[in-house]
This record gives structure tokens, C-alpha cells and sequence, in this order.
């Protein structure tokens, strides 16, 4: 890494899983330049622990969540929401509701966040922002997923078939074998491309805690990921 004799030590790569061997290169530059700090970034569909170089045990790993309400008010409005505990709740239920449900205008707030408060580039996109967000969409499907999961074009187009089916009945108890029939699709191929989804955060799956968490385990409920994508 020539930058490092300039005097650089910290770096940041972004969308890594379109890199080939990225994994194995960012072991390597972890073992042979302990001064160097990396910040990696990548779609959620990745597994970071999976790729091919052992970096468990060489790398935090964050997932980056949307917006919650509170976080959504204070970047909207400036204007920050108290914590209470259970406790407080039962029994200042009526003082708090006064002065901050009411007097914050939390209800319209609220409402205004299930439409489009869970990610922040709503901001920049204005009237676009669903538009956007259908873009982000088909772009996880037909470059991250190819990259990360190796998929092809036929495969991109039955996710995007069943993700269009799915969007209009969740939440729902998937019946795997209707959708397999509905689709044209082997019940492997559904079980596998539903658990797709939920790796990229399209879509949330409950199983119950009995159940193993292998990826041909159905989902008990199915739900898409947050409101906005409904």
C-alpha cells in the first residue's frame, strides 16, 4: 500500500462486495499493516463473517438500521423525545401525554414517519422519495444480491415476482407450497429467495424459537421490513 508511506493510515471502501477477493485482501491488509485502519462498508445482504478470509476475529461489525420515531423528530423537527420507563408511563400517564403527545403534535408526526421517516435521504428526495426508494430496491435485487449471492438474471426476476406478491398481502403466515404454485417456482427456490430478502432488509420474518434458523425454515409471519416500504 504505497498511500501508507505518505503518511495514511485510515481508509474507507465502500459497496466491498462488488470487490473480487475482498475479503481475502482485507484480511491480508489487516495482518500486514497493523497501523492501518479500515472502514468497510457494503449492502446489508452481505454476511461479513462469510466471505472467504477469516475476519471474525478481525472486524466490528455494525448493521445500519433506519431511523427510529424519536431519531426521526430530532432530525426533522429539532426536537427531542423523552425516555420514560414502564413505570412512569402507568403512573403519569395523563401529565405526559399532555406535554409531549399533544403539545410535540406526536400523532401527525407519527403518522408522517410510517410514510417516509425511516430513511434519512427522504430529506433530499422531497416528492421523489418513494420513487427513490423503489430504485434502492431494484438495485439491491439485481446488483447485490447478483454479487453477494450469485445469482443470475432469471433468478433476479423471481425474486422481484415473488417480492411483488408478497408486498400486497403482508403481514402474513406464508404458505410456501401456494406460493410455489403461484409463482412456478420449487419450494426450495421461494424458502430461499424469501430469506434473501430478509438478509438484504426487504423483508422481516418471525420463526418461532423452536424453529432452526436455516435459510429452507419457513418464517411463521412475514412482514415487510418497515412502513415505508409498504
Amino acid at each position: 500500500m504505497h498511500c501508507t508511506k505518505k503518511g495514511y493510515r485510515l481508509f474507507g471502501l465502500d459497496e466491498v462486495h462488488k470487490y473480487p477477493n475482498w475479503s481475502i485482501e482485507i484480511k491480508n491488509i489487516y495482518d500486514n499493516y497493523t497501523e492501518v485502519r479500515l472502514i468497510v462498508t457494503s449492502s446489508s445482504a452481505l454476511d461479513i463473517k462469510a466471505g472467504q478470509g477469516d475476519l471474525s476475529r478481525r472486524m466490528y461489525e455494525y448493521r445500519m438500521r433506519g431511523m427510529s420515531f424519536s431519531e426521526f423528530v430530532a432530525f426533522e423537527y429539532k426536537e427531542e423525545i423523552p425516555n420514560f420507563s414502564l413505570d412512569e408511563l402507568l403512573e403519569n400517564h395523563a401529565e405526559i401525554y399532555d406535554k409531549y403527545y399533544e403539545k410535540m403534535d406526536l400523532g401527525r408526526k407519527f403518522n408522517i414517519y410510517l410514510k417516509k421517516g425511516y430513511y434519512p435521504y427522504y430529506k433530499e428526495s422531497g416528492n421523489k422519495y418513494h420513487d427513490r426508494l423503489q430504485s434502492v430496491i431494484l438495485q439491491v435485487i439485481d446488483a447485490d444480491m447478483t454479487a453477494i449471492f450469485n445469482i443470475d438474471y432469471e433468478s433476479a426476476r423471481q425474486i422481484k415476482k415473488l417480492l411483488a406478491l408478497i408486498s400486497r398481502i403482508v403481514p402474513f403466515s406464508p404458505n410456501v407450497s401456494k406460493l410455489s404454485r403461484d409463482l412456478a417456482m420449487s419450494r426450495n427456490s421461494v424458502l430461499t429467495y424469501l430469506d434473501y430478502l430478509a438478509e438484504a432488509d426487504i423483508i422481516y420474518g418471525f420463526k418461532s424459537m423452536t424453529k432452526s434458523d436455516s435459510a429452507l425454515t419457513k418464517a411463521d409471519k412475514i412482514y415487510l421490513e418497515n412502513t415505508n416500504l409498504l
